[in-house]
């Protein structure tokens, strides 16, 4: 598929997904999206996100990579954790709207994935360039 559709993958089952719960906002709905999401991370995320590491040398890839893994990702449990108490409690949103707001971030994340599939089909083939020359 090449990386920009494969980084797509996933934030787009998660945006059909939770368009899904927005309109049946069921549990066995909710479970069944957990799971396409912890498999698409396993199974599709992680490795392309690997992927977009060898491009970049060796210093910045390790500098890199704690900081996504400390700071963006346990940073966007605490914010998502935030933004949840805020929506039901602060706005008093049920799960079908939590899940419609929930699927325009999924599609933002689906826009990203795509630039920067495409950011380092760009790196990696000038790459190949200066390693041909």
């Amino acid at each position: 598929f090449g990386l920009a559709k494969t980084l797509t993958l996933v934030p787009m089952a998660i945006v059909a997904g939770l368009l899904v719960v927005a309109a049946a906002p069921l549990l066995f709905v909710v479970v069944g999206l957990q799971i396409v999401r912890r498999a698409g991370n396993y199974a599709i995320t992680r490795p392309g996100r690997e992927m977009l590491y060898t491009v970049v040398d060796r210093e910045s890839r390790f500098k890199a990579k704690s900081v996504i893994d400390i700071v963006v990702y346990r940073g966007g449990d605490m914010a998502t954790a935030w933004v949840f108490t805020g929506l039901t409690q602060g706005l008093g949103l049920g799960l079908g709207a939590i899940a419609a707001v929930g699927a325009g971030i999924a599609a933002v994340w689906a826009v990203v994935a795509t630039l920067l599939g495409k950011a380092y089909v760009g790196r990696h083939t000038r790459a190949e360039l200066e390693a041909l020359s």
